[in-house]
């Protein structure tokens, strides 16, 4: 087993050891990943539309919709768009090697700041 003391590892995993008063349940961590290592940035209507065409494999928002695509969330996305608004896009996974990945698909988005949350669903 190697223990972590610094920020250079040769090895693919580390491992820890913590020390608390508290009960265990009560203890929350905080990881600090910038938006952009797990998702990307859409500023226009035609990315989101290329963007939803691309990840249901359709050419068109019409086919999107007709495929199953949700109005909805695709409604939500073009208000904040024309609000002068930024969406942050990505999709995570239960079958990956990440335990952040892992984290997210499972539990989602909490406690969310300076963001609204148009869709957070597993599939």
């Amino acid at each position: 087993m190697k223990i972590r003391t610094g920020f250079v590892s040769n090895s693919s995993s580390s491992s820890f050891i913590l020390s608390t008063a508290k009960d265990v349940a009560t203890l929350k961590i905080l990881i600090d990943i910038p938006i952009d290592d797990i998702g990307q940035t859409i500023e226009t209507l035609e990315d989101l539309d290329d963007y939803l065409c691309n990840d249901w494999g359709c050419n068109t928002i019409p086919e999107y919709f007709e495929m199953g695509g949700s109005k909805t969330l695709y409604n939500n996305a073009v208000a904040a768009l024309r609000k002068g608004k930024k969406l942050i896009v990505g999709r995570v996974s239960n079958e990956g090697d990440g335990e952040i990945d892992y984290y997210l698909y499972n539990k989602g988005f909490t406690g969310v700041k300076n963001a609204s949350i148009i869709q957070d669903a597993q599939g």
